[in-house]
């Protein structure tokens, strides 16, 4: 079912999506840095965003946008700049192939991966899918459902935060500064997702952060470990029982 995702929902949704990230996905530090200046005013045009399911994700395409680099760097962004230019790109390539784009997702579980995916949905007017490609972090991209699913990851764009764009494929000079990360965005099929992703994520993050906020506020999230992409909440809830 679709809902909306408000700027106080995030701190929970970056939790939740920390603990299920299995200690990857970007750091907690770096997606509260974003989500702190997630403000309707003249960067974002809202300061809410809707997430759907896959099976309501029937308006468009979808991109996944994956932001990649030191969180030192990450840290120093007041907006994710880089994967709001590499989802345009894509927008107008699809464009040009009378493809709409319609739908934000992470590459994978994460705090920065979910809060990034959030921010470039609400600048953009898009919205999230409650699914990623993981179900958890993974070191890198090939190890993602979509490479399982045999998805093309056509056409793909790299963009830094300073603006440098290359779509793979191209060369990209050696003498470029890229210090401050690059940022993936690539369109996939609404009518390939149930192939290629992992369901609820989303919904589940911030059900399970909401709880960890309210009830369990020492909880070693950075130290946890789900070696499964399934049964979230049990495992959620017995971790609280336990340390209660």
């Amino acid at each position: 079912m679709a809902y909306e995702l408000r700027r106080e929902d995030l701190e929970p949704l970056l939790l939740g999506a920390a603990f299920f990230g299995s200690g990857g996905g970007g750091t907690i530090e770096s997606a509260r840095h974003l989500a702190a200046h997630f403000i309707a005013g003249d960067y974002y045009p809202a300061d809410t965003v809707k997430v759907v399911s896959v099976d309501e994700a029937t308006e468009g395409a979808a991109v996944m946008v994956a932001y990649l680099g030191a969180p030192e760097a990450i840290n120093s962004a007041l907006y994710p700049l880089g994967p709001v230019t590499a989802v345009q790109n894509v927008q107008t390539r699809l464009a040009s192939q009378s493809t709409r784009l319609a739908y934000v997702m992470p590459p994978e579980s994460g705090a920065l991966g979910f809060t990034v995916a959030a921010l470039v949905a609400a600048k953009l007017g898009l919205a999230v899918i409650d699914a990623d490609g993981a179900g958890r972090a993974v070191p890198s991209l090939p190890m993602l459902t979509f490479a399982a699913a045999e998805i093309d990851p056509r056409p793909a764009f790299l963009v830094s935060q300073g603006g440098l764009c290359s779509e793979p494929g191209e060369l990209v000079s050696a003498e470029v500064d890229t210090s401050g990360g690059f940022d993936v965005g690539k369109p996939i099929r609404t009518n390939q997702l149930i192939h290629g992703l992992k369901l609820d994520n989303w919904s589940n993050s911030s059900n399970f952060g909401g709880t960890r906020g309210r009830n369990c506020p020492t909880l070693p999230i950075d130290l946890a470990v789900v070696p499964r992409p399934h049964g979230y909440l049990n495992l959620a809830r017995s971790l609280l029982l336990s340390i209660r």
